[in-house]
This record gives structure tokens, C-alpha cells and sequence, in this order.
């Protein structure tokens, strides 16, 4: 793996870097954010970004918080009990 290494006092926290070998396809050398501990020990992988699909993946739930504007992300929690708070019978088309 080659990356970037992020310090405090000297001692890695984390490393965003490339991940995989490349054997064709567009597979291989995904960019990956690592985590370290207050040691600079390996904690984990905690974002991959897939080269071939350019799919994320979080290795742990992603908090969301409650949306304040139009566009802002929002979760399928919310957005279910926005909608039971609705009259669907009563909507016009």
C-alpha cells in the first residue's frame, strides 16, 4: 500500500493511500482511509473507495443528522416518519 500519513506528535492517526494490486480490469489500487490508534497502531480500515465500480463503503454506521435545507442528506428513518405524519388520502394529485 503507498499513502499519505496524518501525525500528532510524530505518530500516525491516519493514512489515506491506495489499496489492492492492479491484475487488469480497472481492479486494484482502491483508495482506502486508514485509522490508527494513539500508539500509530492499525485500528482498521474505515472508507474504501472501489477503482473499478467507484462504489464507497464505510466500515461502520454513517450518522446523518436531521436535514435543515433542501439537498442535505437525510435518512430512510426520517424520511418514513415524515411520511406517516401525512393525510395520503387527502392529497390531491
Amino acid at each position: 500500500a503507498r499513502g499519505v500519513s496524518l501525525m500528532t506528535g510524530g505518530v500516525s492517526r491516519w493514512i489515506a493511500g491506495k489499496a489492492g494490486n492492479e491484475t487488469g480490469s480497472n481492479s486494484g489500487s482502491d483508495y482506502v482511509l486508514w485509522r490508527l490508534d494513539d500508539a500509530g497502531t492499525f485500528l482498521g480500515e474505515a472508507f474504501k473507495i472501489t477503482r473499478s465500480t467507484g462504489a464507497a463503503t464505510f466500515s461502520s454506521t454513517v450518522t446523518v443528522a436531521t436535514p435543515t435545507a433542501p439537498g442535505h442528506a437525510t435518512t430512510k428513518a426520517y424520511v418514513d416518519a415524515i411520511g406517516a405524519g401525512l393525510n395520503w388520502a387527502a392529497t390531491e394529485w
